[in-house]
């Protein structure tokens, strides 16, 4: 490899890819240790949807739209 991999990289790639499948925001926050759950998400979930077409996908689904 020509990175290092860190334990903080591994925990951040745990926690968002927990976010990433639809774990509950309050059982992430229990998981990562953190005292609430805002910080989880202020931390991790602005990643979640970085391709327009799937933010677009979610709000669609979301309102029952194809």
């Amino acid at each position: 490899m020509d990175f290092k991999v860190t334990p903080h990289m591994l925990r951040h790639t745990y926690i968002t890819n927990l976010i990433y499948k639809g774990v509950d925001p309050k059982t992430v926050q229990y998981l990562a240790g953190h005292e609430n759950s805002k910080t989880t998400m202020d931390i991790y979930a602005k990643v979640k949807y970085n391709k327009p077409e799937e933010l677009s996908s979610v709000v669609n689904a979301a309102f029952g739209l194809r």
